[in-house]
């Protein structure tokens, strides 16, 4: 099935939170990680936030991890997505359903006028799910010419978009060099979650329906017709 929210994504999110804290605990362990991934219903980001607190709590060889779930909302906003998930977290029985990840906010309010600087495509705030932005589009394009990376357009680039106003804010307000593991940590920020530490993203869109989109780019006048190279055709 298509989307997180199904009887198997439990176990799917047991697996993938397995797959995490293995590969974290031995690549880097001393440095605390905030784990990003889009979200439609948000199921997945919640059932993977609540699978690693348990996972991180009870296994004591993984109990030095820190390790935060974070959630782009790509349907929504910041509200709808905790309404979802809190929803979710009541209809699976669980006790405190307002346990649930850290919801991206659009921006980084003291990063606003350094961002408009850079692009004046910059907004403040979510995109209309499956509406072109010319934001989108910027990000969707750099990644491939500078990455060599393609991602959909209806959750990867949008969410790529809102994370790097973030990791750009991040940066700029970075005045100490990265952990080494050997000072005192600081708290995970709700507010600033990339701030001091790593970030990993799980992609979970798929790449079927980015022709559609860039047609509809294209109708909607945001892109140049010559400019358009749709994956695995030549120019």
């Amino acid at each position: 099935p298509q989307g997180g929210a199904c009887g198997v994504a439990r176990v799917g999110a047991q697996r993938l939170a397995a797959e995490v804290v293995e590969y974290w605990a031995k690549h880097n362990r001393n440095n605390p990680l905030t784990l990003c991934l889009p979200g439609g219903t948000c199921t997945t980001a919640a059932l993977l936030h609540r699978e690693l607190k348990r996972m991180l709590k009870q296994e004591q060889q993984h109990q030095g991890l820190d390790i935060q779930v974070v959630v782009i909302p790509c349907v929504g906003d910041d509200a709808y997505a905790r309404r979802q998930m809190m929803t979710l977290m009541a209809q699976l029985g669980y006790n405190n359903v307002g346990d649930i990840p850290t919801i991206l906010l659009p921006n980084d309010d003291n990063d606003n006028g350094s961002r408009r600087q850079e692009n004046p495509h910059n907004s403040n705030q979510y995109f209309t799910f499956g509406e072109p932005h010319p934001e989108i589009f910027d990000t969707y394009r750099t990644m491939i010419q500078d990455h060599d990376l393609v991602l959909d357009l209806l959750y990867g680039a949008p969410s790529w978009t809102i994370l790097q106003r973030h990791l750009k804010a991040a940066s700029r307000r970075a005045t100490t060099p990265p952990s080494t593991g050997n000072e005192a940590r600081e708290a995970f920020d709700p507010q600033h979650p990339l701030a001091g530490r790593s970030v990993m993203y799980i992609h979970s869109g798929g790449l079927e329906g980015i022709n559609t989109q860039l047609l509809r780019y294209k109708y909607k006048g945001l892109i140049d017709p010559d400019e358009i190279q749709l994956p695995g055709k030549d120019r």
